[in-house]
């Protein structure tokens, strides 16, 4: 794909605004590039911790889609969503 081509953003207004289909798939695109898949930096394995689990998902996703200093109450930051398949396509295009 190459570093000038970033991967395109995943939009709530795709799932007509039903946010439970919409984290949905978005936790199935962290799990393909995260979960399902190995990737390395500087020849080290990137790993994700599943703990602490939200909902049933992993605890790296939710500190990837999340912000706020204190774990236990970060909130949901749409953008981040959006580009969740940008941190694999950083590490292994750029």
């Amino acid at each position: 794909m190459g570093c000038n081509k970033a991967p395109k953003i995943t939009e709530l207004t795709e799932y007509n605004g039903n946010y439970t289909e919409y984290e949905k798939r978005i936790y199935e695109l962290f799990s393909r590039d995260f979960i399902n898949s190995t990737l390395y930096l500087d020849g080290k394995e990137i790993k994700h911790k599943m703990l602490p689990m939200h909902k049933g998902m992993s605890g790296t996703f939710w500190h990837i889609i999340t912000n706020g200093n204190d774990e236990e109450n970060r909130l949901p930051n749409l953008r981040r969503y959006e580009t969740i398949e940008y941190p694999k396509f950083i590490l292994t295009e750029c």
